[in-house]
């Protein structure tokens, strides 16, 4: 009986350990993330997209991370990053950034949160969409934020009819996004959920931003 105990001992030691997260990272824009290893990578869709995961199952449920170049902001001090986010990177480019889907309706839209170590809004919107098949209704759940000379726009969506199942899914692989750091970071942007309406909170100084979705 006590070799047997030990052979399964030695048996479960010699298997190789199943990871529940894969942590991804981009060289290029520094920026980084984790989503469960039942997801997998696929190739991406337009040029600008960074990385492109996908969930398991019949759901068109999948993550993309954006990041387009924007210089304009760079000569103004950083303590005027959520002021930008608003001017910037809030309705009217939410707007422009869906106008490439049909039949669109944005449910809610919301300023001051965070993406990563970036002031980010957060936008939930349903539309048509030929990707990754034609004629798709999706839901999205997405926030874009300027960290450093990229704008950064994390984009989730699923089949509508499937989206509340999946968006614990989306804000929890959302909260790991992470950016190299540019900033010398003196205030702490706290991602919120969208029923809640925004909030920051002013800390004492810190490297890196909390999140909540």
């Amino acid at each position: 009986m006590k070799y047997t105990v030990l052979f399964i001992v030695a048996l479960l030691i010699s298997l190789p350990a199943r990871a529940d997260y894969f942590v991804w990272e981009d060289a290029e824009t520094g920026v980084s993330f984790s989503y469960p290893d039942s997801w997998r990578q696929v190739s991406n869709y337009t040029p600008d997209d960074v990385v492109t995961i996908m969930a398991p199952g019949d759901d068109a449920a999948m993550c993309r991370i954006r990041a387009r170049e924007d210089r304009r902001w760079l000569v103004y001090p950083q303590r005027f990053r959520a002021a930008i986010q608003r001017e910037a990177y809030s309705e009217e480019f939410w707007n422009n950034y869906l106008a490439s889907y049909d039949d669109i309706l944005i449910y809610s839209m919301t300023d001051g949160a965070g993406l990563g170590e970036a002031f980010a809004s957060i936008v939930t919107a349903s539309y048509v969409t030929n990707y990754p098949m034609k004629n798709l209704y999706k839901t999205s759940f997405a926030a874009a934020g300027l960290y450093g000379e990229n704008v950064f726009i994390f984009d989730c969506s699923s089949k509508s009819e499937a989206f509340n199942s999946y968006l614990p899914a989306f804000k929890s692989i959302m909260r790991t996004v992470s950016f190299n750091q540019v900033y010398h970071e003196l205030v702490e942007g706290e991602n919120n959920d969208m029923d809640t309406g925004p909030i920051i909170i002013i800390r004492e100084p810190t490297n890196r931003y909390t999140h909540r979705y």
